[in-house]
């Protein structure tokens, strides 16, 4: 549990960033389809994850699916790091 605490703080970032990112670098007339179109993937995302989850816990255990789900994170932070960590410049908007 305490994990997840800690991974709360870093997506509070995220999504923050991702917003402004989406809102600065999108034309204003495709704005609300593309909002729209993340809030609906992320809700099928969310409960595609409820449903694994859940079998999962029936599966396996709701400790080892809890350790598989914290384990998913670090390899998608790690994998985001080196991906960030290779790019010699990251593309900013032109307004930066």
């Amino acid at each position: 549990m305490t994990l997840f605490a800690v991974v709360g703080i870093p997506l509070i970032g995220l999504y923050v960033t991702i917003n402004a990112l989406l809102q600065q670098t999108t034309a204003d007339h495709y704005r609300g389809r593309i909002f729209g179109a993340l809030g609906t993937l992320s809700a099928l995302m969310m409960l595609i994850g409820m449903i694994i989850g859940g079998l999962g816990g029936d599966w396996f255990g709701i400790r080892l699916t809890l350790n598989l789900a914290c384990g998913l994170f670090v390899i998608a932070g790690l994998a985001t790091w080196l991906r960030l960590a290779g790019s010699k410049k990251m593309n900013a908007p032109a307004s930066f």
